[in-house]
């Protein structure tokens, strides 16, 4: 179980980082949560989420140039899985997300810096567990939120979680559908991942039960105006 993972999991992230200092230094990301639309689930089936079992989410790169390229991430060998775009992938290799580490990897032939990279893993029934050392939600176990940031020297990198899931109509805070990460530089300017790079970090997902089984809640707003749309249905029927 996760809960018994947590010593291991810090230990190897340790390991890999220090033997990575070669190419990289340690980033300290600042992360932020924003609830946005609500989603609702009806149950997870697994908190050890591999590459594998993320299938189908949608991996958005956005470059200096103002372009973008849009990519779904597949099941590769084993447990792995990435998505792969032109001169730049993002992978996970191990058999479970609680453990480092997703790769961010960009070619040489990279002609712009990557400057935000948007994961929504809704579309792979994939959910972001962002609360360690407790439970929140039941049945997903501890989480852990991005972090164990490894990258090349002089980027500066933030994190945001978008758009909270429910179970069964109770949010718990801890599940969110999208991990949204920035690039810029360290000084603060603009900037991004260039060429010849390869970042790393920790994000911890979920999957839920039933495949579409991420549905939005209605706000209540909407609920009350649809409310009262069918309450003046039901008195014009009743005139008629």
């Amino acid at each position: 179980m996760k809960l018994n993972k947590l010593a291991t999991a810090t230990a190897l992230a340790a390991t890999l980082i220090t033997s990575s200092s070669a190419f990289a230094l340690a980033i300290t990301p600042t992360v932020s949560f924003n609830p946005g639309t609500t989603l609702n689930t009806t149950g997870i089936s697994t908190f050890t989420t591999s590459g594998a079992q993320m299938a189908g989410m949608l991996v958005t790169a956005y470059f200096s140039g103002g372009t973008s390229e849009s990519v779904s991430w597949a099941a590769g060998v084993g447990s792995a899985g990435a998505a792969t775009g032109t001169n730049w992938s993002l992978g996970f290799a191990g058999a479970t997300t609680f453990s480092p580490f997703w790769e961010l990897l960009t070619t040489g032939n990279l002609s712009a810096d990557i400057t935000r990279l948007v994961i929504d893993a809704q579309p792979g029934d994939t959910i972001f567990d962002t609360i360690t050392g407790i439970e929140t939600t039941p049945g997903s176990a501890q989480g852990w939120p991005f972090s164990d940031v490894d990258g090349p020297a002089g980027l500066g990198v933030t994190a945001a979680y978008l758009n909270q899931v429910a179970l069964n109509g109770t949010v718990y805070g801890d599940l969110f559908t999208v991990l949204d990460i920035g690039f810029f530089t360290a000084t603060g300017a603009a900037g991004g991942l260039g060429a010849n790079s390869r970042l790393i970090f920790t994000a911890d997902t979920d999957n839920t039960t039933v495949r579409g089984d991420l549905n939005p809640i209605p706000e209540p707003a909407t609920l009350a105006l649809l409310g009262l749309g069918l309450f003046g249905l039901g008195a014009m029927r009743r005139k008629a």
